[in-house]
């Protein structure tokens, strides 16, 4: 009897400690879970902002591209300002548990968020505050959306917010990139005294966008493809040969229009723009120093592989100089005139250019002399043999260069004139 007595002492003594040991196991891996996962994450991120941390908050948070835009001391002041201010945080509490939002059943937890409750002193709200998991660690999302804020003002007016002038000027409207939820103090002075300065507050993200009701006018300026045009500190290309500016206000503005690789003469005039003056013509555009050097090079670097093909009887060397689109025509009149049933032995080439002037594509049309001497190897029926007979080929051509891009190239030329001689027997040059 006592044996069994001291039997079943034993067993429930056994059995205590096995549930000791499995009470203990089981706190212990709840403790692991807990302070390694986004709960303790969120509870410790409500401490320390109800206590009024913000440098141990902003330590918390995932240092991703969106916080990355302000400065750690930016972030501090920013949360002082909306919890120490007249938001004052009174309390913070959890509304929900933390739920896992994985796109797959599959995958590793590793975003989560927590509705939390913000009690403060204007009022309370209830928002989601988001976690992500980085290696083995819960950061906390920074909770806040940066808003872009769009001023739809005129062109060439001065624009602040927050007495902070907005230089981006994009679409026809300013704007500020990234700024963090709260009221903003927008201030636009406009580029002429039709109207006095404007001044709106604003509420991110609820307001975004600062529409004003004032008339303004399309600006039109007509000059050659490619160019760069500039009205005041706004550039626009004109990529078909026509630069429209719009949110413009009556008054008086500087106007450019360049080339973007210096090879056109910059024009540079004041113009007045009203109801009845929006549109101006630009065509009288002339190349510029650096480009008449280029166009010189050109010349140069082309003639020369020119002079190559035509001793080489091929066309390889100056195909690279022509626009794919008239490569075919080209080609057949460089054959024609210094290949077809040709034995050329040797040759020279001189060149003389004349006129340069910029069509409204924006190509420009220069006349090439070429004066080519060849030696040219046939049969003569007189002699009844082979001779080398010399000849001199002026050729004129109406020559288009497209000039938009760093490499030019000739896109079309007409010949204007050609003169053919052969010289004789006594030296005398004979035009055919």
């Amino acid at each position: 009897m006592l044996a069994e007595q001291g039997y079943k002492t034993f067993l429930i003594r056994k059995l205590t400690i096995i549930l000791f040991i499995v009470a203990m196991t089981w706190t212990t891996i709840s403790l692991y879970c807990y302070y390694t996962g986004p709960v303790f994450k969120i509870d410790t991120y409500i401490g320390y902002l109800t206590k009024k941390e913000y440098t141990k908050v902003y330590e918390m948070f995932d240092q991703d591209e969106v916080l990355n835009k302000y400065s750690k001391e930016q972030i501090i002041a920013y949360y002082t300002s909306i919890y120490d201010g007249e938001n004052s945080l009174i309390e913070m509490t959890k509304k929900s548990s933390v739920i896992f939002n994985n796109s797959s059943a599959d995958e590793e937890n590793k975003m989560a968020f927590c509705n939390i409750q913000y009690v403060c002193t204007t009022g309370e709200k209830t928002v989601p505050l988001h976690l992500t998991k980085r290696e083995d660690q819960w950061v906390i999302k920074f909770p806040f959306i940066l808003s872009d804020i769009k001023i739809h003002a005129p062109m060439d007016s001065s624009v602040y917010i927050n007495a902070k002038k907005i230089d981006t000027y994009e679409n026809e409207m300013y704007i500020q990139r990234d700024v963090l939820p709260g009221k903003y103090r927008v201030q636009i002075d406009f580029p002429n005294q039709i109207y006095s300065t404007h001044n709106q507050v604003i509420n991110v993200p609820d307001e975004k966008e600062v529409f004003l009701p004032y008339n303004t006018l399309s600006v039109q300026i007509e000059t050659v493809k490619n160019m760069i045009v500039q009205l005041q500190d706004v550039k626009k290309n004109s990529v078909d040969g026509v630069a429209v500016f719009n949110n413009i206000l009556e008054g008086n503005y500087t106007l450019k229009v360049f080339s973007k690789n210096n090879f056109i003469n910059p024009i540079e005039l004041d113009i007045g723009v009203s109801k009845d003056e929006r549109s101006f013509s630009i065509l009288d555009v002339t190349l510029s120093q650096t480009g008449k050097e280029q166009l010189g090079e050109f010349i140069k670097e082309f003639y020369k592989d020119y002079l190559k093909d035509i001793k080489a009887q091929k066309c390889t060397h100056i195909s690279t100089y022509i626009h794919e689109e008239t490569s075919e025509d080209f080609i057949n009149h460089f054959t024609q005139w210094f290949i077809a049933d040709k034995d050329v032995q040797d040759a020279k080439i001189v060149i003389e250019p004349s006129r340069m002037e910029i069509d409204r594509r924006g190509f420009l049309h220069t006349d090439l002399l070429e004066i080519v001497e060849l030696t040219n190897k046939e049969f003569d029926e007189y002699r009844n043999g082979y001779i080398n007979r010399q000849y001199k080929i002026i050729l004129e051509w109406d020559t288009i260069i497209d000039i938009s891009e760093e490499k030019w190239l000739i896109t079309d030329r007409t010949m204007k004139q050609s003169i053919v001689s052969y010289k004789d027997q006594d030296g005398n040059w004979v035009q055919y």
